[in-house]
């Protein structure tokens, strides 16, 4: 039986490559014939940071590591693959971007026989697929229902208002909550905030999730409108510049703005330290920056993603699916490398469908099967038409 160690190790020249050894060691160990390396990944000098300071966030950990200067290089992959080579199992990365992609494709090693990386602009990748500029095949985990109804859903859900919440200590309760977007993310948060109290405002570029959310009984309008009125701006859309700067330069004395969504950018954070006469940070997690007529906003985890800098990410008990999902892709791509294209892929259904069994057996459920009778009913026109 394959096992698959899906890890993500950044390996740097601090002491890493030997924690990568000995994971290496490890997953030899319990039988794994192939590891799994991301480019600009830090986590093994995250793992050693959270060891040394467990009661520091992820974000916090990570900020320590990047001041260190972790990068990988050419030399760093040469080493693991020698090692890799010498016990005789196989190991691949994966890049988020292109730049990554490029620095990966500059060298001839055999980190491009397989990737599955699980990331949410999917439609990028297709993109880039169709300019021809990407560099191996890819399997759309964030695709798979098991992974954006659940993991998207209710681990950003939770996790999210989590952080908000560990990092201001506000009353949600009363407060006009807007809510950037209406994908599976925010849908999920703007339930929390709700079912919390809050007031919630929902923007949207999408007409259909727009609609969807003014019949789940949410305010719609444009962020223009919204960031007249709200107390607390949550952004969880993919995009750029969601809240930019005319919505900054309306926003009331004490708004505060927090991002769940992919990167940094989601926020226009240029536009508001331009707008800043002074910026201090009253707790940590808390960036407060004062304008020039004297009003006050407060960006939390530095517009990062909140669930993660100033708490703990998703429960583990909705990223084992996700987990899965990486591992299982993993092994069939590795069984069908040999006919796959330079494209994107989607989950195949049947192993979709059978983690949610698993899931399920897990959680000790039980569900009904369908009889004979019933599934030549569902696939004969002769009866009930």
């Amino acid at each position: 039986m394959s096992i698959f160690v899906i890890a993500e190790i950044g390996i740097n020249h601090n002491g890493s490559l030997d924690i990568a050894r000995r994971l290496i060691d490890m997953a030899k160990e319990c039988g794994a014939v192939a590891v799994k390396f991301q480019k600009r990944t830090i986590d093994l000098a995250y793992n050693q940071a959270f060891l040394d300071s467990p009661r520091e966030s992820p974000w916090g950990t990570t900020q320590r590591a990047q001041k260190e200067g972790l990068e990988l290089t050419e030399a760093d992959y040469g080493e693991i693959d020698a090692y890799c080579r010498r016990l005789g199992i196989e190991w691949f990365a994966s890049a988020w971007d292109l730049e990554s992609q490029r620095f990966l494709r500059s060298f001839d090693l055999r980190y491009n026989k397989v990737a599955s990386p699980m990331m949410e602009h999917e439609d990028l990748l297709r993109a880039m697929a169709a300019d021809g500029v990407l560099g191996y095949p890819i399997v759309a985990v964030n695709d798979a229902t098991t992974k954006h109804f659940f993991d998207n859903r209710y681990g950003t859900g939770q996790s999210t208002i989590d952080g908000i919440l560990r990092a201001t200590n506000i009353l949600l309760a009363g407060k006009t909550v807007v809510v950037g977007g209406y994908g599976w993310c925010s849908r999920e948060i703007a339930l929390r905030a709700k079912g919390m109290g809050a007031n919630v405002v929902v923007t949207e570029v999408d007409p259909l999730r727009a609609l969807e959310a003014v019949m789940d009984g949410y305010r719609v309008m444009p962020m223009l409108e919204a960031a007249r009125v709200g107390d607390l701006f949550v952004t969880s859309t993919g995009d750029k510049h969601v809240v930019d700067r005319e919505h900054l330069q309306v926003m009331k004395d004490g708004a505060i703005v927090a991002n769940s969504g992919h990167f940094n950018v989601e926020i226009n954070i240029p536009a508001l330290e331009a707008m800043a006469a002074s910026v201090h940070e009253p707790r940590p997690f808390v960036q407060q920056f004062t304008l020039a007529d004297g009003r006050r906003i407060s960006l939390l985890g530095e517009g990062r993603l909140i669930n993660l800098a100033a708490a703990e990410g998703h429960p583990s008990a909705v990223m084992d699916m996700s987990f899965a999902n990486q591992a299982l892709c993993a092994e069939w791509m590795v069984n069908h490398a040999e006919e796959l294209e330079t494209r994107v892929y989607g989950v195949p259904e049947d192993i979709d469908k059978n983690i949610a069994r698993l899931k399920l057996e897990a959680m000790g459920v039980k569900i009904d099967v369908l009889k004979e009778e019933q599934v030549r009913y569902l696939t004969s026109w002769q009866e009930g038409t």
